[in-house]
């Protein structure tokens, strides 16, 4: 039989104190009533008259002060059990030193030794989850294991109990790459939730390449820097060695003594001999005593080109926008940029250069330009006939960047331009421009544009140190065009991309006096270098390749991380070509990958693929046969996030548990563990209360006090 406590308070704010005096006053009434020697009355029924009548006035009393009875509510129907393992790629690595099982292994010894304690009397439900909640307990390939968001999932696994009383318990090594903190899901889910790490709770020694950065694109016997990060933790001094390699060829080698803790970094050179896509492996020597060495090898690709690109900038008039981007193009090591601006006699002159030539020369010298950047031409000599030749030269397969300035964008209206740009200019510019400083727009965060920037909060908040937009017009976007810079909250679109089926990518700047994104706003700490690092890698996305009339087929990275999906363009197909898409493995093996339509054209493709290189073969069908085929190369990393993050995170699982309002346990515990499922099944699931002065039955028993006092008076002969 299982006690049920209660409470009493009182709705009136008043202390359970007061029921002393209201004892001591009711006591007072009964025997100023029925005083002793009363003679009438034998002592028994004295004190049967004075219980009755200061059982009454308690009772009127106790009622005025408003009390209220509170008591647990007992969960009623079957206890369910939800059992969540963590799927994910970290749950390979080893639970502990010495050769201890992964950790897998101990959250599923954990999980068997669970269902064993409780037996048949709860509803058990497993589940496993990584990326996502999935629906069986099953493991999924690297496109559902490559990420751990554990927030998310405890989020989203309220429909799991069924309506029933319910615990949640979450079996993980705690480490996560994804989503939200897992106690704000714990918070959001409304159920209790024991964690249980799978892994011992210290943080084993280990070493790992955290990152190889290089440009995507080199050229043909130029020195191309590369930057290795490794990360340490718990080998300090340990000697180690990090070697460059090409097809199993070692490149370069550098010894290094790991450091205590933290990251240390290794600069390497590569010269590519010949034009195309080159492969490199970064290897870092196994280290004695590590955790795990499936992190110590990364790979990243070049695109090498023949010679540097060619960058032609024109401008109508001097300004300070065209200094600024003439001084931007200069710095770039991988261009060749050359300036025409409109000069006296109806021709173009190269400022600092003294040649000239007329408005058709000038469009005979665009053949070749890999990017055209394109100021303020109007009243420029020739105009139309140059933005013809732009108009041409970007449909052949040239990076096209406009911005505004003078009379902006809405100088190209009309023109051959004015199509292949991704928006149309609705109106004049702003006139009140204070609130339009640039900030990355949040679709676009994650494009190559912004790098490593788009996923720091630290430099996105840069942004906003940036003076205001000026020139801003307002626009629609066209179809298939993505926006890359707003104003706050969206209100204004600053800047946008297009990459169309069919010729080069294009990016737009609804601005002008772009140098001052060069300063700060006055009183900012800094900021002053996101635009200029924007700029630079704006310059290398637009020399990418276009689409030409042929089909070509293109991923987005070369290189992606294990568990990340590869994401590829296929361009040039003709109306109504049904298109396919298969990577080929060094195997030989070929994986299908699901095709889907692009709004602007072409079609996109996204898999998530096993470590490896693959050719990436599109076949465009008509009628039946094979019309046209196109291949590329790319690569999928043998590690990815969640090996290179490889510490256990146990902190995070103790506060999600917190946070869920249960407890935290190692995978060891399964004694503590199942007792405190046992406890959970046991614990009241809410209250009830009763207002006593709001029920009839109070007052009803007061008049039946009263009344049987009065009927007992009558009965001994009193008044």
């Amino acid at each position: 039989m299982t006690a049920i406590p209660l409470a009493l308070s009182f709705s009136t704010g008043s202390s359970l104190l007061w029921l002393l005096p209201a004892l001591a006053i009711a006591v007072g009434l009964a025997v100023w009533a029925y005083p002793p020697g009363d003679t009438p009355l034998s002592p028994g029924w004295r004190r049967a008259l004075r219980a009755l009548r200061g059982a009454g006035w308690l009772l009127v009393f106790l009622v005025m002060l408003g009390p209220v009875v509170r008591w647990p509510e007992l969960a009623s129907g079957r206890f369910r059990v939800v059992i969540l393992e963590d799927r994910s790629l970290s749950m390979d690595l080893a639970s502990g030193p010495g050769g201890a099982p992964t950790r897998a292994q101990a959250a599923s010894r954990a999980a068997s030794a669970l269902r064993r304690a409780l037996g048949g009397r709860f509803d058990v439900v497993e589940r496993g989850f990584a990326r996502a909640l999935a629906e069986s307990a099953a493991v999924g390939g690297p496109a559902f294991r490559g990420a751990t968001a554990l927030g998310d999932v405890l989020a989203a696994s309220g429909g799991l109990s069924g309506g029933r009383p319910a615990v949640i318990v979450a079996l993980s090594d705690g480490a996560v790459t994804q989503g939200q903190e897992p106690w704000s899901g714990a918070e959001r889910l409304g159920l209790p939730v024991i964690t249980v790490l799978a892994a011992d709770s210290a943080a084993e020694p280990d070493a790992a390449l955290r990152e190889v950065a290089a440009n995507a694109t080199a050229y043909v016997r130029r020195p191309t820097p590369v930057r290795v990060t490794v990360r340490c933790r718990g080998l300090a001094g340990r000697a180690a060695s990090v070697e460059l390699r090409e097809a199993g060829r070692t490149l370069a080698r550098q010894d290094v003594r790991l450091p205590r803790a933290g990251e240390t970094e290794l600069s390497f050179t590569v010269t590519p001999e010949t034009p195309g896509v080159h492969f490199y492996d970064v290897i870092l020597s196994p280290v004695p005593g590590e955790l795990t060495a499936l992190n110590n090898r990364r790979l990243f690709a070049l695109e090498v080109l023949a010679d540097k690109a060619r960058v032609v900038l024109l401008q109508g008039a001097p300004s300070f926008d065209f200094s600024f981007l003439r001084r931007s193009l200069e710095e770039e090591p991988d261009l060749a940029p050359e300036f025409w601006m409109a000069g006296p006699g109806g021709g173009y002159v190269r400022p600092g250069g003294g040649e000239s030539v007329t408005p058709a020369g000038l469009a005979t010298r665009l053949n070749g330009a890999a990017v055209i950047v394109l100021g303020d031409l109007q009243g420029a000599p020739g105009a139309p006939a140059v933005l013809s030749a732009v108009a041409a030269r970007v449909r052949a397969g040239a990076g096209l960047w406009a911005y505004g300035g003078g009379s902006g964008l809405r100088s190209y209206t009309g023109t051959p331009v004015s199509p292949l740009l991704p928006f149309a200019v609705e109106g004049e510019a702003e006139a009140g421009t204070a609130a339009l400083a640039p900030e990355p727009a949040p679709e676009s965060r994650g494009d190559a544009l912004f790098g490593e920037d788009g996923s720091d909060p630290a430099q996105l908040a840069r942004w906003a140190d940036l003076p205001p937009a000026a020139g801003v017009h307002p626009l629609s976007l066209r179809p298939g065009a993505k926006r890359i810079l707003q104003s706050p909250r969206g209100a204004a679109v600053i800047g946008a991309t297009l990459r169309p089926a069919s010729g080069g990518r294009v990016f737009a700047l609804n601005a002008g006096q772009l140098y001052r994104w060069t300063f700060t706003a006055q009183g900012a700490p800094g900021g002053s270098d996101v635009f200029p690092a924007f700029l630079s890698r704006v310059w290398r996305w637009l020399n990418e390749p276009g689409a030409g009339p042929a089909l070509s087929v293109r991923p987005s990275r070369r290189v992606v991380e294990l568990g990340e999906a590869l994401e590829v363009e296929v361009t040039g197909q003709a109306a109504g070509d049904r298109v396919s898409l298969e990577a080929v493995g060094e195997d030989g093996r070929a994986t299908a990958m699901p095709v889907e339509p692009m709004p602007e054209g072409g079609a996109r493709a996204s898999a998530a693929l096993e470590p490896g290189r693959y050719r990436l073969v599109a076949r465009a069908m008509r009628a039946g046969r094979e019309a046209a085929r196109a291949q590329a190369e790319a690569a999928v990393e043998p590690t990815g996030e969640e090996w290179i993050e490889s510490a256990p995170d146990g902190p995070a699982l103790r506060r999600t548990a917190q946070a869920g309002g249960a407890e935290f346990f190692s995978a060891a515990d399964s004694v503590g563990l199942a007792r405190a499922v046992e406890r959970e099944s046991r614990r009241p699931r809410g209250s009830r209360e009763l207002a006593l002065h709001r029920e009839w039955w109070p007052y009803a028993l007061a008049l039946l006090l009263f009344g049987t006092e009065w009927w007992v008076r009558r009965r001994r002969g009193l008044p």
